[in-house]
């Protein structure tokens, strides 16, 4: 009994430093997260996830931000981070995006693209739409072409769950 405790344990922990290794925060990256936001934006949160997706074993940042005045009725931004040097570059900014946000199985010039909830605004009934990476950035408006609208549950790994108040999020502090 002891035994099956000590495994069970071992992998509750294992699994919790994984998944808190894959959210933790770099602070050359909120400084390049704070460039893009001002005071006057007041309670800013973000939901962060490294994930590789061009392929190079090196992880980029997805990062969704929330907040009341940096959100409108369509979603808020996503914005997508790749290392570079010691820094990051801004590789995209999705906005009008909503979580679940999933990176599908499928590449498209050796990125995986991004499908992204889109509700609200003028959009009546939620839908998700999937993004296709053109060779140097992803398109930043989900509810228009080039994004292609998905019918039935979209396939992938999801990068930022659902969440139902802005404040679960990090805090953006000035």
């Amino acid at each position: 009994m002891i035994f099956k405790l000590t495994v069970c344990m071992t992998i509750l922990w294992c699994g919790c430093v994984g998944i808190s290794a894959q959210t933790e925060s770099d602070t050359t990256l909120v400084t390049e997260l704070r460039k893009l936001y001002s005071n006057d934006d007041g309670d800013i949160r973000y939901f962060l996830k490294w994930f590789d997706l061009n392929g190079d074993d090196t992880p980029e940042a997805i990062v969704h931000v929330a907040g009341p005045q940096v959100c409108g009725t369509g979603g808020c931004d996503t914005h997508i981070f790749a290392r570079d040097g010691n820094g990051y570059k801004l590789i995209s900014t999705i906005g009008l995006s909503r979580p679940r946000i999933i990176a599908s199985p499928v590449r498209s010039r050796g990125w995986r693209n991004l499908i992204v909830f889109v509700a609200g605004g003028g959009v009546l009934s939620g839908h998700y739409a999937e993004l296709r990476f053109n060779g140097k950035t992803y398109p930043n408006n989900p509810t228009v072409k080039p994004a292609k609208r998905i019918s039935g549950k979209p396939r992938g790994t999801v990068l930022i769950e659902d969440f139902k108040f802005y404040t679960e999020g990090k805090l953006l502090t000035r």
